[in-house]
Formats: structure tokens, C-alpha cells, sequence
């Protein structure tokens, strides 16, 4: 059986339109990743936390809070997402996202309570 030019250009189109349909081809583009996360970082008393460490664990992104606390990561894509929200004297805070669009999330860190141990100082004379 021989094909002719007209027979290949539709063996071919009708192909390339059949494996699309089962999915092997993509036939839709990507989705941009233009999301936006951002929000305030603040203490139990709603002050702001200045250089609180935010990070994003599936895209190993991070960023600090500024001076008003607050933060934005930015370019995300459609998502769930673990972030982890770190701070000095505070308890590390995680939580689970499900980014469907661009949003503000604000979080209260809680401060970390921890004994020291006595120390005796003595002069030896």
C-alpha cells in the first residue's frame, strides 16, 4: 500500500490527535507559576517577628521577614506546600498549604518556654 502526501498528512494529524487523547501528548501548556504567598509573621501578642525564617520545603525556597514581619514568596505554582516558620526563643511552626491561588497568611509564633538549669559559681581560696 502506498500513501500519498495528502493520506500521510492525516495518518499523521489523526496519530498525533489519538495519543493526545490518551494523554501521552500534552496538548494544553503548561500552567505559569504566578502565584503569591505572603502574609505577617508576630508573636503571641500580635507584635511583628523581624527576621523570622520562612521556608518552603517542596521547592527548597526560603525567605525572611522584614522589619513589619512581614514576607511574600513569590512565582508558585498551584500546590500543596510544607512551610516551616523558625524564629530565636520560639517554637517552630509547620504547616500544610494547599495553594490554589494568590493568598495571605498570617502566623503567630508561640514563645518557647525553657528551664535552664541552676549554676553555682564558688571561690576557691
Amino acid at each position: 500500500m502506498q500513501l500519498s502526501c495528502n493520506n500521510l498528512k492525516a495518518f499523521l494529524l489523526n496519530s498525533i490527535l489519538y495519543l493526545a487523547c490518551l494523554g501521552v501528548l500534552p496538548i494544553q501548556a503548561q500552567e505559569s507559576c504566578v502565584l503569591t504567598l505572603s502574609g505577617k509573621v508576630t508573636d503571641e501578642e500580635g507584635l511583628p517577628l523581624s527576621g523570622a525564617t520562612l521556608f518552603l520545603k517542596q521547592i527548597d525556597k526560603g525567605v525572611i521577614s522584614r522589619q513589619d514581619g512581614s514576607f511574600q514568596f513569590e512565582n508558585l505554582c498551584k500546590d500543596k506546600y510544607s512551610i516551616e516558620i523558625q524564629f530565636l526563643g520560639f517554637e517552630t511552626l509547620r504547616q500544610t498549604i494547599k495553594l490554589e491561588k494568590s493568598m495571605q497568611l498570617n502566623f503567630s509564633l508561640v514563645n518557647e518556654e525553657k528551664l535552664l538549669q541552676e549554676v553555682e559559681v564558688k571561690d576557691k581560696l
